[in-house]
């Protein structure tokens, strides 16, 4: 079996569009599979999708999971850009994520104090 076939053998396609990946995964939830080539037994599930899908990855990039799932290996949800701008990308995401979380921690305090009027 081919590494190509061992990877879409392994996805599991969600609600979402996300094509979950069911195998190994590191220590960070990226997908790993065994590959075909020498001198590179293991490689992110994402960069083989995208590989085997799209086309290679130009020297100096890397793919960014558009869906913001480490384990997805959906080629439509991957762009190549720079590290740099995938840092960027990330850190956006998680200022927006603590804000939400601010924001709901706020609602929340906002409710309790509500509720310990009534009583």
């Amino acid at each position: 079996m081919t590494c190509a076939e061992r990877l879409w053998a392994r996805v599991e396609p969600q609600s979402d569009g996300c094509w979950v990946w069911q195998g190994a995964k590191n220590s960070d939830g990226y997908g790993v599979i065994r590959t075909d080539a020498p001198g590179h037994p293991l490689e992110y599930t994402h960069r083989v999708s995208y590989q085997v899908s799209i086309g290679p990855i130009k020297a100096g990039l890397t793919i960014d999971h558009l869906c913001c799932r480490r384990d997805c290996a959906n080629p439509a949800h991957f762009e190549q850009v720079t590290r740099e701008e995938n840092t960027r990308r990330r850190n956006v995401r998680r200022a927006r994520e603590r804000r939400e979380m601010r924001q709901w921690d706020q609602h929340l305090a906002s409710i309790r104090h509500t509720e310990r009027g009534k009583k």
